[in-house]
């Protein structure tokens, strides 16, 4: 029986995060493994100063950094940035390099400490620096977990320098064609939650 959500979709390509033991169901009903995503917790290592200059998010970044997510993520959500951004307990920076949005990320309060994600930049530095900002504020018992696509090497050098350890993985799957997007852009993924 096929589920409402996947009629709703037609011909429409469908993304999902598996956990390992629904992986050969999913691939019963179409879906096929695009890569591994790895959770990373732990308590951040500070390591001082960021490498680059980074700013707190305003309302005057959310063009800008609506056009940088697109490059990012395979779909125009403008209007979920705009609440995702801003929402309660959320802190949001921006790597800001030549005027323009070059990284960003958000930091929110979760049930176990928080989760970091988005981490979207342009160069590692980038997304150190956006890591390192997000972090700066919590304190030695607070714990983070940032979800990592396992094809971006320098995503997990980064979460490894920071003190974090893999903790569990799901699987990325989708039933059509891998929509574009700059993969090398993506140091963490929004959030597994959401689905």
């Amino acid at each position: 029986m096929t589920s409402p959500g996947v009629r709703h979709a037609g011909d429409r390509t469908i993304g999902l995060d598996a956990v390992p033991a629904q992986e050969a169901t999913y691939r019963r009903s179409g879906f096929t493994t695009a890569y591994r995503t790895t959770r990373y917790r732990g308590r951040p290592v500070r390591p001082g100063t960021p490498a680059v200059p980074v700013v707190p998010v305003t309302a005057d970044h959310l063009d800008e950094i609506a056009g940088f997510d697109r490059q990012c993520f395979p779909a125009e959500r403008r209007a979920f940035l705009e609440r995702w951004l801003t929402a309660a307990g959320h802190h949001a920076y921006a790597q800001i390099r030549d005027g323009r949005v070059a990284g960003y990320g958000v930091l929110r309060p979760a049930q176990d400490g928080y989760r970091l994600g988005p981490l979207f930049a342009d160069t590692s530095r980038g997304a150190e620096a956006v890591f390192d900002a997000l972090t700066s504020h919590l304190g030695p018992e607070d714990e983070v977990h940032i979800d990592i696509p396992d094809p971006h090497h320098s995503a997990r050098s980064l979460a490894l320098s920071r003190g974090l350890e893999p903790d569990s993985h799901t699987m990325r799957m989708y039933t059509g064609p891998v929509p574009p997007a700059r993969a090398e852009h993506g140091y963490a993924v929004t959030s597994l939650e959401l689905g």
